[in-house]
């Protein structure tokens, strides 16, 4: 499962890069990042590690923050996240967050 859960957290990572390199030109696309669950909502927790899905959605939302930073991308101007802590942000906010 440890082996999964890395798979899944460097594909994500691995697409995201793919994303930013392909861009020639951000324009005025304005990206939402939502690393679901947080908060009261852990989502599903493993049995073998016990790591919980809030936490697997934060490292990924948090390494895709600073690759989209280090392809020159700034926080606030040209994307945002539904959270970065672990707080909980009801499913009916979360494109309020985004601006949907």
């Amino acid at each position: 499962m440890k082996n999964r859960l890395s798979n899944i957290i460097n594909t994500l990572i691995l697409v995201s890069l793919c994303l930013v390199l392909y861009s020639v030109s951000w324009g005025n696309i304005f990206y939402c990042i939502d690393p679901g669950h947080g908060g009261n909502e852990s989502g599903c927790t493993t049995h073998i590690t016990g790591y919980n899905e809030e936490h697997v959605n934060m490292d990924v939302g948090i390494a895709l923050k600073d690759i989209l930073e280090a392809a020159g991308l700034v926080l606030d101007q040209n994307f945002i996240f539904t959270r970065l802590i672990d707080t909980t942000i009801l499913l009916k906010v979360r494109p309020v967050y985004c601006k949907c």
